[in-house]
């Protein structure tokens, strides 16, 4: 009986060690193409991270370029829609300068490169106006009309207020904006301070001056977190 089935069960064992050889070779296929997508995905994080630390730094320069481009711009807010007209923005704008500061001046040292209205749709009756960029030829003069907008406090055109800013990005005017409530905190407790472009917070304590990018920063400073 076991000489009958013998030849049988040979083959069989037979049929089976073929089929694990078989599994064998696959299986080590499957564990050398494992690896070599082991490998690429390793290779393509690395890629990954290189485009993205590339980007980062262009995003930085591109927001430093786009600040740097406006820094002969001011933004004004409140001026009346159709002022404007008859004449160009920069004309009435020009004359509102030697009104409000440069009497005694030459006027041609308030002269406008460019003006105009943000870019969106004209505001209905009771919307607020648009607000009105301006590009002065002069550095020195933007400088001079912002300070003297701080200084004044309240600047009225036609009997209605209006407010003067620097013409920051919006990306930038948040950074600096994050520290308003640490700048009232400091104006509060007389300590003096100032911001240094691009959104970096100057105090000056103690005679000394101390430096922070960031709120968190300011905060966990010891002996200033609580002034």
């Amino acid at each position: 009986w076991w000489r009958r089935r013998f030849p049988r069960v040979k083959a069989a064992v037979l049929r089976a060690s073929a089929e694990v050889r078989e599994q064998g070779e696959k299986l080590k296929g499957v564990e050398e193409a494992l690896s070599q997508h082991s490998d690429q995905l390793t290779s393509m994080g690395e890629e990954l991270q290189r485009v993205v630390e590339a980007n980062m730094g262009l995003r930085v320069k591109m927001e430093d370029l786009e600040t740097r481009t406006r820094q002969h711009n001011l933004r004004i807010m409140g001026l009346p829609e159709g002022v404007e007209r008859p004449e160009a923005d920069k004309s009435i704008l020009q004359r509102c300068w030697q009104s409000w500061w440069a009497k005694g001046e030459d006027p041609s040292w308030y002269e406008l490169d460019r003006a105009c209205r943000v870019w969106r749709p004209k505001p209905k009756v009771n919307e607020l106006p648009r607000a009105v960029i301006i590009c002065f030829c002069r550095y020195r003069v933007k400088e001079k009309v912002l300070c003297r907008a701080k200084q004044k406090q309240e600047v009225q055109w036609a009997g209605v207020g209006i407010c003067i800013y620097q013409n920051f990005t919006v990306e930038l005017a948040g950074s600096q904006a994050a520290f308003s409530r640490v700048k009232m905190a400091l104006y509060n407790s007389r300590v003096w301070f100032g911001i240094v472009y691009p959104a970096k917070l100057r105090v000056t304590y103690n005679s000394k001056d101390f430096y922070f990018e960031t709120v968190k920063a300011f905060v966990k400073t010891e002996g200033l977190g609580q002034k």
